[in-house]
């Protein structure tokens, strides 16, 4: 599980495409959840900035549900 999150993390930090950064960061939160949840929390703030900028509704709902 932990190399599937060191691979999302290197992709959120790494990427300059804003909807790629949106699902890697909804990913880590979803992946974070039951093991870290401040970071599960971190990673859906930052889910929802990004569908905020990108002016994505459900994905502004679904970074709040996470």
């Amino acid at each position: 599980m932990y190399s599937n999150i060191d691979s999302l993390r290197n992709v959120f930090n790494t990427t300059n495409v804003d909807t790629v950064k949106l699902l890697s960061a909804k990913a880590l939160s979803a992946n974070y959840e039951s093991k870290n949840p401040d970071s599960a929390v971190y990673f859906g703030k930052q889910a929802f900035e990004i569908a905020n900028k990108l002016d994505r509704p459900s994905d502004k709902v679904s970074a709040l549900l996470k």
